[in-house]
């Protein structure tokens, strides 16, 4: 059975994406400005996905690896080929304008811009999320597999300082489909390993009271836009706009582990006492 808690986390990460992308309504440009969901909300879908990563050995690696491929990868691929054939058509029969002029079924385009940046039908940008969520989990059932006696919270302050260097490399001088899925599998994969370590250590201690939670976020959150106003990460490209050293850098680390904390899984389920129909949203 679905864990409920998590699909009415689902939904919060959902509607914090649509809100980052409707900046020209008043409401939301304040939302973001003071509660800047760039911050965090891609990585509150990995801590889900880690959440949900179940315990991996070298003999089963081979098998976990084919499964992912077959649930995100080949899924990504083939809606790609599908998209591919409704924008030619759109565009041919002059129904929109705003896709671009190019060459829509080239071997590039089909099979692999969706491992780049995923914009190259325009609007099926929001493909870039599989092929990260792909990587990543990959990248950290092998980790899981070779850690053998180290502590789990050894491994979350080195994948916590990787994310924190990744953002500041410059890899320019790499090709595209390098550097920007290093860097994003760099920058996320923590807050994979922060669900699968919440889920493993800290679940059964979560029964702090709900509305205590929700302030604590919000403080949290008010206090480190103060110090470090517009830090905020570009998932999709993984650009960072912040200076060359910056202590604000670990600040915008800490924003997701900040939302975490107010938007976690009873505290989601009894504050927001959702219908049926909504937690079909997450699902």
């Amino acid at each position: 059975m679905r864990n409920r808690q998590f699909s009415i986390l689902e939904i919060i990460a959902i509607l914090l994406v649509i809100i980052g992308h409707l900046n020209s309504i008043p409401g939301i440009v304040y939302t973001n400005i003071y509660f800047p969901v760039y911050g965090y909300h891609m990585a509150l879908f990995f801590f889900i996905s880690g959440y949900f990563f179940k315990n991996l050995e070298w003999k089963t690696l081979p098998k976990y690896f084919i499964k992912k491929v077959k649930h995100l990868v080949l899924p990504l691929i083939g809606w790609n080929i599908v998209y591919a054939f409704l924008a030619n058509t759109i565009y041919q029969h002059h129904i929109v304008n705003y896709f671009p002029a190019q060459d829509y079924f080239s071997v590039f385009n089909l099979f692999i811009s969706p491992f780049i940046y995923g914009d190259q039908y325009l609007l099926n940008l929001v493909g870039w999320f599989v092929t990260a969520l792909f990587f990543v989990q990959i990248v950290y059932g092998i980790i899981f597999c070779a850690k053998y006696k180290i502590p789990d919270w050894a491994i979350a302050i080195v994948l916590l300082c990787i994310a924190v260097i990744s953002m500041h490399i410059d890899m320019s001088s790499l090709p595209d489909i390098l550097s920007v899925n290093i860097k994003r599998t760099c920058f996320f994969i923590v807050f994979f390993h922060f669900g699968y370590c919440y889920k493993t250590y800290l679940e059964k201690y979560d029964v702090l009271n709900n509305i205590l939670y929700f302030a604590i976020w919000g403080l949290l959150l008010l206090t480190f836009n103060k110090f470090s106003p517009s830090y905020i990460y570009f998932s999709a490209y993984g650009n960072f706009n912040g200076g060359t050293w910056q202590p604000p850098v670990f600040i915008s680390l800490i924003k997701p582990t900040s939302s975490y904390m107010g938007l976690h899984t009873n505290c989601s389920s009894s504050f927001m006492n959702p219908h049926l129909s909504f937690i079909k949203i997450g699902q």
